[in-house]
């Protein structure tokens, strides 16, 4: 891919925190390339170079190359996961891994819903979106930077399911054609929340619903589509 985006990084060696702390002090992203049949290896990154691929239109699924040095090898990579820092909204950390062109990848790509529904315009319904997006797998080439789910048509209690989308002959959806992506629901009547409201007892607070939770109540993380892990972290 002549017009594929090349990366500049620094080689580094696999250190401490203390290091990678370091390095972020000093405006340095620390980031691990890894996957394939290579040793994954360490390198620092300008943080705004990836900040411009993950908010370009294709994100996190953006295919391009890592430049070790001025004469080193070009590794094709994606972004597969990367922290931010809560407090001050900065990138702290990378983890690339190694893509070869002429093999099929999982990702997950973006639904995009177009079109305003019948029964929100004309009824008063609502649109519950079920899904955001969804896995595919193909090339790297291939990869769509959205699906477009026209919901135009949709009256309440009409849904649009995956068998309802069309995906490019190169894309293999690797969701259950059934699933719902969304559905138009009626409107929450005044005397329907009063309702709710009444039945909730005065003073108590209602705890928010926690997806994923384990046995002690803690919420866990949303699982990332499984590649291969990173042989350093830092």
């Amino acid at each position: 891919m002549s017009d594929m985006i090349i990366v500049n990084a620094v080689s580094r060696e696999s250190g401490t925190s203390n290091e990678a702390r370091r390095l972020r002090r000093e405006g340095k992203l620390p980031a691990v390339v890894y996957g394939g049949d290579k040793d994954s290896f360490a390198v620092t990154l300008e943080p705004r170079d990836l900040l411009k691929i993950l908010k370009s239109d294709s994100g996190q699924n953006t295919v391009f190359e890592v430049k070790i040095g001025d004469e080193g090898a070009a590794e094709t990579v994606m972004v597969f996961d990367y922290q931010v820092d809560p407090i001050r909204h900065q990138l702290t950390h990378a983890d690339l891994v190694r893509i070869s062109m002429d093999k099929v990848i999982e990702v997950s790509v973006q639904l995009l819903f177009t079109g305003e529904p019948k029964g929100v315009t004309m009824d008063g319904g609502v649109l519950d979106q079920a899904m955001r997006e969804v896995t595919v797998e193909c090339l790297p080439t291939d990869i769509p930077e959205s699906l477009e789910v026209d919901v135009s048509e949709l009256e309440i209690g009409d849904s649009v399911r995956v068998e309802d989308i069309v995906v490019p002959s190169s894309v293999k959806m690797l969701v259950d054609e059934d699933t719902t992506l969304a559905s138009v629901v009626p409107p929450v009547s005044e005397e329907d929340l009063e309702v709710a409201v009444e039945e909730v007892p005065f003073g108590e607070e209602v705890a928010p619903e926690l997806v994923g939770e384990d046995e002690e109540g803690e919420a866990q993380p949303e699982a990332k589509p499984e590649k291969e892990e990173a042989g350093d972290t830092e």
